[in-house]
């Protein structure tokens, strides 16, 4: 699996970096602030991404279900080696061009 840090973690990464390459200690004020912030802001761009629609291109492709659009459908579906599949692994023709996670289940269900 090819992951690719996004900028908020690049951001984290360079600023423990930068804050610890002296030794961490010294800049423990330093560090005790930016950390949190940078670590607020990466969870702010997750949940961000989270809700919006994403290029089919970073779709997860192990089979779990996710919420998938073309532009004349909107359907839960997910990957298989046919391709991008709805229940029953009816093959999707054309294939989606967006997707995004399913919102998490309400508390108390079942």
């Amino acid at each position: 699996m090819n992951h690719r840090p996004t900028q908020a973690q690049r951001d984290l990464s360079d600023t423990i970096w930068r804050l610890s390459r002296n030794g961490v200690w010294q800049y423990k004020e330093n560090f005790m602030r930016d950390v949190p912030q940078t670590l607020a802001d990466h969870v702010a761009e997750e949940v961000a991404k989270a809700n919006e629609w994403q290029d089919i291109s970073t779709a997860p492709k192990d089979g779990r279900h996710i919420l998938l659009y073309r532009p004349d459908i909107q359907f839960v579906g997910y990957h298989a080696i046919v391709g991008w599949c709805m229940q029953g692994c009816r093959v999707i023709d054309p294939p989606p061009t967006r997707w995004r996670p399913l919102p998490a289940t309400p508390e108390g269900s079942e």
